[in-house]
């Protein structure tokens, strides 16, 4: 799904090419202000950004290969600090990093806490406990 995936499931918009794999927009920041974090949810597993076309991959795929091959539905795979540039800005995730380490605090255990009911969700939709983590670029 790409590197605007997890960016995705909290509003930031994607941005399609025909050359190359969808992107985040880097201008695309949904916490534009630090208050705006306060109102980010949780995302839905069915229904929050990409989700929906993740889905639609991985049923197609599932449809069309044969039942004793295992069709992979995507990982969570950005690590925070990668998240948080999508969902704060680059230039403004660095400059709080400096002047507000407690809302950069803040921002990363919602990053957190929103990967872990990720991967629960997964694992439930999948019926599998598959072993988890990576910091991809991070």
């Amino acid at each position: 799904m790409s590197c605007a995936f997890e960016p995705s499931l909290f509003g930031v918009p994607v941005k399609y090419s025909s050359v190359t794999e969808p992107i985040f927009a880097s201008d695309g920041a949904v916490i534009n202000s630090k208050d705006e974090l306060a109102k980010l949810k949780i995302s839905d597993f069915f229904k929050s950004g990409l989700m929906p076309l993740a889905h639609k991959f991985y049923d197609d795929l599932e449809s069309l290969v044969p039942k004793d091959y295992s069709v992979i539905f995507p990982k969570w795979a950005r690590g925070p600090l990668g998240v948080a540039c999508a969902l704060r800005g680059m230039e403004n995730i660095l400059i709080d990093m400096l002047s507000d380490p407690p809302f950069v605090h803040k921002l990363m255990r919602f990053i957190t806490d929103a990967r872990k009911e990720y991967t629960r969700s997964r694992r439930k939709f999948l019926n599998r406990n598959e072993a988890e983590g990576s910091l991809h670029l991070d």
